[in-house]
């Protein structure tokens, strides 16, 4: 019996984002815009997601339990990032949050890595 949780990804991990491949094997269910609870930060190459006011733009998949660990390394968790639930509208997902002080760097406006990669050049 397969064993599947959900998870939402907000940054690299989207579709057209630059490590979506990790995704190989999962189900997206949709797209999902957060309520006013989070900031993303642009750490460079990649977003972090912080508590704060704004809201974030991201895709809800339904993945094999299995692909968690992977995911977990690649997004360095424990340490940079940590796993937590949030509440969508296709039920409790997976999120990884920013498990260490915020960085003085820019406010990703507007909540949307991959559009604001489009802007900023």
């Amino acid at each position: 019996m397969r064993a599947d949780t959900l998870i939402f990804v907000y940054g690299t991990l989207r579709h057209g984002g630059s490590h979506h491949r990790l995704m190989e094997g999962a189900e997206l269910l949709g797209g999902w815009t957060s309520g006013p609870h989070y900031d993303l930060l642009d750490m460079g190459a990649y977003p972090a997601l912080v508590p704060g006011s704004g809201t974030v733009a991201g895709e809800v998949y339904r993945i094999e339990q299995g692909m968690l660990p992977a995911l977990d390394v690649y997004e360095g968790c424990p340490g940079d990032y940590r796993r937590e639930h949030v509440r969508t509208p296709y039920g409790e997902a997976w999120v990884y949050l920013w498990d260490r002080p915020a960085p003085a760097v820019p406010v990703v406006m507007g909540g949307d890595w991959l559009r604001y990669l489009t802007r900023r050049g």
